[in-house]
């Protein structure tokens, strides 16, 4: 308290602009633990993004859709609220929620955009090299993903990561899921 020394910065508009979308598995395999520390995780990144920073959350399970519509993180409260009603049910395919991902990414304006997948991995047939590769080629959208559970498709979820540019995680203890989404935001 003496020190005239202040550790904030001031001037955040120096710091690009971040585009995330968090695609998150809530299907039944799913349901519990996972999910639960999914959703704390997601709660903690809200509180780590600036409001000039964008924020969405696509739930999906069979089919996907945003739960947390991608934007501005202008009202974090209602954000939070919402991320805490996601539950469980219904099987996987993660092409979709990847696809509105990235369509939503290319269209905004964020110096950076980033994708982070949760999931086991297992999911249906698609063209997700193809997918993954141009999002990252044309509109330089990062992949990471999370494969979470011992039955995890390792390979698969490995996979996006490396055809996305971005970091592969094998979750065994869902307890880490929040640190991970953490350093993701921060890096």
């Amino acid at each position: 308290a003496a020190l005239p020394v202040d550790m904030d910065i001031e001037d955040k508009t120096r710091f690009p602009k971040l585009g995330m979308i968090h695609a998150i598995d809530k299907s039944c395999s799913m349901s519990g633990d996972p999910l639960m520390l999914a959703k704390e995780a997601a709660l903690q990144t809200v509180e780590l993004l600036s409001p000039r920073d964008m924020l969405g959350v696509i739930g999906f399970d069979a089919a996907a859709s945003f739960i947390v519509p991608f934007a501005p993180l202008d009202d974090k409260a209602h954000v939070n609220e919402t991320i805490a009603s996601i539950r469980a049910g219904g099987g996987t395919d993660i092409y979709p929620a990847l696809e509105r991902s990235f369509d939503a990414l290319a269209k905004s304006d964020a110096a950076l955009r980033h994708v982070i997948l949760l999931s086991d991995g297992v999911t249906g047939d698609g063209a997700f090299q193809g997918l993954i590769s141009r999002a990252h080629t044309r509109d330089q959208i990062t992949v990471t993903s999370i494969a979470i559970g011992g039955h995890a498709d390792r390979q698969t979820m490995e996979q996006f990561a490396r055809w996305g540019n971005g970091n592969y995680y094998l979750v065994t203890d869902p307890s880490a899921i929040p640190a991970i989404f953490t350093r993701e935001t921060l890096l």
